[in-house]
């Protein structure tokens, strides 16, 4: 379903920059479910917003095969254009650019 191409030097704390290759279209739902049926991992799925400061960004976490925050509907049915991502061993982060 995906594969991770990384896009930076390896940080001090084993983490990278990566930028994730889709085989497909995807809708959030989709990316999300893959991403909880990875059990061993945690971390956040973010949405990109070029009216915001990435900081402010509407962030939802998963831990463990589970996401704790609510992803709204009309998010989760929305296609995904490109995702980046931050992380490295059990930890990782997502940024999710969306169809308007």
């Amino acid at each position: 379903m995906i594969r991770f191409k990384q896009t930076s030097k390896e940080y001090g704390d084993c983490t990278a920059d990566y930028e994730v290759i889709l085989d497909k279209q995807y809708t959030v739902r989709e990316f999300v479910s893959y991403v909880l049926s990875q059990k061993d991992e945690w971390g956040t799925i973010q949405i990109y917003d070029p009216d915001k400061s990435w900081l402010d960004y509407d962030r939802y976490e998963y831990r463990y095969g589970k996401l704790n925050d609510n992803i709204p509907t009309e998010i989760m049915e929305k296609k995904i254009v490109s995702i980046s991502a931050r992380g490295g061993w059990s930890a990782m982060d997502y940024i999710l650019k969306l169809e308007q």
